[in-house]
């Protein structure tokens, strides 16, 4: 089934009504009487969307009448288990200042999805030595790469051209042209590398 995106009005309790269940948006959304969201069905998911169109949730769609269609973040104040997780991801980097820097600012970038993004960094850090974190933290901060799926390919181009001999790779030119790197989910195209390159 696929239904284009309309407008429903959002509830004090911050959920919409869809086909007699109720779905949950984040808490604050609700703005007032006139507060609403888009919602496109698509197949069995919902896609909510606030008015200029940023998604917001999605949610899978309810075959039973009556349901309550909760997501668990949309009802607890995450602040301080976000803020440990940031400390616990800069951690993993020799200067933890700078790390911080660089967090926070992907962290006022994407704050619905915080917790997300410093997830996508851990794991980096799981697999890649700390030098090599350090380096990629240097040139995203450069950059202005404040997406945490730039990071683990930017990280990738500079391993790969110091293992090529192309250079050191305290240089921070990695060889981001790379087809194999253009496969990243939620990241930049391939032309914004190329700019940054030029």
């Amino acid at each position: 089934m696929y239904i284009p995106a309309k407008g429903y009005a959002v509830s004090k309790d911050n959920v919409i009504h869809y086909q007699g269940s109720t779905y949950s948006v984040p808490i604050g959304t609700y703005q007032g009487a006139k507060t609403e969201v888009r919602l496109e069905h698509r197949g069995d998911i919902l896609i909510l969307s606030d008015t200029t169109g940023k998604e917001i949730i999605r949610h899978l769609v309810s075959v039973i009448k009556g349901t309550q269609v909760r997501h668990k973040t949309h009802y607890r104040d995450h602040s301080l288990s976000v803020n440990k997780l940031i400390d616990q991801v800069a951690s993993r980097f020799t200067d933890q200042q700078k790390a911080h820097s660089y967090l926070d600012k992907v962290h006022l970038q994407f704050p619905r999805y915080t917790r997300d993004q410093m997830q996508i960094i851990e794991q980096a850090a799981r697999k890649y030595p700390k030098q090599d974190m350090d380096i990629a933290l240097e040139y995203c901060l450069e950059n202005h790469l404040e997406k945490a799926a730039d990071f683990e390919p930017v990280l990738l181009a500079l391993r790969e051209q110091q293992q090529n001999g192309e250079g050191p790779i305290a240089n921070h030119e990695p060889c981001l042209q790379n087809p194999k790197y253009k496969i990243q989910p939620h990241t930049s195209s391939i032309s914004e590398y190329k700019q940054i390159l030029d």
